[in-house]
């Protein structure tokens, strides 16, 4: 392989993606390993000048954790006052308090109802009912934690959440999954995207999917400059492997949006 061409070729990429492909390349031919800390550098560099500042839609529905906190109480409230015969509401409530002790993606319809641990199959996603766990095993970046032997990967809920969970698990109609719509069957990855759109247009007044609030959270995370091993934790709830990952994430000029 004629090493001028390929170091022209990555050259002409994004610093970003030449960063990832410097890795395969170096893989299959080991004299390529000196490119690697140049790659490296022009992707942070890259990083922290262009990727990490809001696009105008982003600025446009953005909002601090705070506020999220504040709309998932208000949504509590009104469960308290009627119950849970309002199932779009319900379901817009657990996934809420769901995501915000674990900021996942669009991962929470596929959780299938397992009472002890010895329910779950190694292949799925699991809310474990007895432990108040979500055990994951399908998701965007599983094969890395399966190289890791970290599959399934397990996320612990609080135990306020997993008791309104157990009491709604109580009373309502049978279904298979944890998330689903009022017939039992589980939403699309598509009618969840709108459940979260609508309920926090409803009660933030603007609308955020899991991306968005993954920007949101690590965002002010980040801002917080926390230690590395709280970083890994987060990190680990949210299904990531690499810190650099988490970085691309952040939005550095939160400050400058108005909330």
């Amino acid at each position: 392989m004629a090493e001028d061409a390929v170091i022209k070729y990555l050259d002409n990429l994004k610093p970003h993606i030449a960063n990832q492909l410097i890795s395969a390349v170096v893989a299959r031919y080991p004299n390529f390993a000196n490119h690697i800390t140049r790659y490296r550098k022009l992707a942070e560099k890259y990083r922290d000048e262009v990727a990490q500042t809001a696009t105008a839609k982003q600025r446009e529905n953005w909002t601090s954790v705070s506020a999220i906190k504040r709309a998932v109480r208000l949504m509590r409230r009104e469960l308290k006052q009627f119950g849970f015969k309002d199932h779009r509401l319900t379901m817009a409530f657990l996934s809420w308090s769901i995501m915000l002790e674990h900021t996942m993606r669009n991962d929470l319809p596929s959780l299938k109802i397992a009472q002890t641990s010895k329910d779950a199959a190694q292949k799925g996603n699991f809310y474990i009912v007895s432990l108040g766990q979500i055990w994951l095993n399908d998701f965007k970046t599983a094969k890395a934690f399966k190289r890791r032997g970290l599959l399934p990967l397990k996320l612990q809920l609080k135990k306020p959440l997993k008791m309104i969970i157990l009491r709604y698990l109580r009373q309502r109609k049978e279904s298979k999954y944890l998330i689903c719509q009022p017939d039992g069957r589980p939403y699309s990855k598509a009618a969840f995207r709108n459940l979260l759109l609508n309920s926090s247009q409803k009660y933030l007044g603007v609308k955020i999917g899991s991306t968005q609030l993954r920007h949101i959270v690590l965002s002010e995370f980040l801002s917080r400059d926390p230690s590395l091993l709280q970083r890994k934790a987060m990190a680990r709830s949210m299904q990531q492997i690499k810190l650099e990952t988490q970085l691309s994430y952040q939005i550095r000029d939160i400050d400058q949006i108005a909330r």
